[in-house]
């Protein structure tokens, strides 16, 4: 009888075992992290490192993918009382096809959008040498939003899933 206790026990035991080492072979990317600032929160890969500037007037941090080719900066500042939110969003949108020409970037895609029910845009554009990027804009409770994202083709590629997870996520807890 004890015999038939051990071996039970024994296979239970390596029953869970075997659950908790499958577990642990999940893939970090499956992980999320929430990140929050005093005027919004996201959620963001577990995996990556974050790089935080908060200055009186303006918040910015940057997320790393430590051995990746790719930047994903983002920052939050108020914007000057005589503007509309309307008004500063196109300027905003103006700056950035502006910014894409004179760099001699292609605009692949030009569209508007929504952040956590705030009209935005987002831009994206590519030079064969320099790889593809993302700009995305909007403005709320007169504080502009403003998020980079570059790479190589390739790690724009792969890693453009998560980022429109990442903007997809934001919420603005800005009151």
């Amino acid at each position: 009888m004890l015999k038939k206790i051990m071996g039970i026990t024994m296979v239970l035991i390596l029953m869970g075992m075997g659950i908790l080492v499958g577990c642990d072979s999940l893939q970090p990317e499956g992980r999320w992290k929430t990140y929050e600032n005093r005027f919004i929160q996201m959620e963001y890969p577990a995996e990556w490192t974050l790089e935080e500037a908060d200055r009186e007037l303006m918040q910015a941090v940057r997320f790393v993918d430590e051995g990746e080719e790719f930047v994903f900066e983002m920052s939050i500042s108020p914007i000057e009382n005589w503007l509309e939110e309307e008004e500063k969003l196109e300027m905003m949108e103006a700056l950035a096809i502006e910014q894409s020409e004179q760099e001699g970037f292609e605009i692949i895609e030009n569209k508007e959008i929504e952040i956590d029910g705030y009209p935005g845009i987002k831009i994206v554009d590519q030079q064969e040498n320099r790889g593809t990027r993302q700009t995305v804009a909007t403005v709320f409770y007169y504080h502009q939003l403003a998020i980079n994202f570059a790479g190589t083709d390739e790690a724009y590629s792969e890693q453009e899933e998560v980022i429109n997870r990442m903007i997809d996520s934001i919420e603005v807890i800005l009151d």
